[in-house]
């Protein structure tokens, strides 16, 4: 891949993972929010069960974004 893929999966996985590893909570609270008016069942914030809407799930992709951003930038900086 040339230097120029590398650099815009750098860019993207860490636009997308950094906030979403800084602010776990307010992400899966607009994801809760914007899932329940499109009519998915969404479970309550006190449920132990919360799935791709929780906090939890939110700060893991946000960690493995960014960890696949600083790849991605490593590649970028020592590739040609």
């Amino acid at each position: 891949m040339s230097s120029g893929t590398w650099w815009g999966f750098a860019i993207v996985g860490l636009v997308v993972g950094v906030p979403l590893l800084l602010f776990p909570r307010q992400v899966s609270g607009w994801n809760r929010r914007t899932s329940r008016t499109m009519g998915y069942a969404v479970p309550e914030e006190s449920s132990p069960r919360q799935g791709p809407w929780g906090a939890r799930y939110t700060r893991i992709l946000g960690t493995v974004c960014a960890v696949v951003g600083l790849v991605c930038l490593i590649f970028a900086l020592t590739s040609g």
